[in-house]
């Protein structure tokens, strides 16, 4: 089952201030937050403003 968050902004600002932002940079940004407030879910997609994470099995 999926499950969709909204990514804050916070994390969404902190990856436009690197000086050459970038797609990979910001998925990155993205994976690293929520593995830390969700450790037993994976990234699938981000799609605009929200994630979609799948529990690990």
């Amino acid at each position: 089952m999926e499950y969709k968050f909204d990514i804050p902004h916070v994390v969404r600002a902190m990856a436009m201030t690197t000086l050459k932002p970038s797609k990979k940079d910001y998925i990155a940004r993205v994976n690293a937050y929520f593995k830390s407030v969700h450790p037993d879910m994976v990234l699938i997609r981000i799609e605009g403003k929200q994630a979609v994470l799948k529990k690990e099995r």
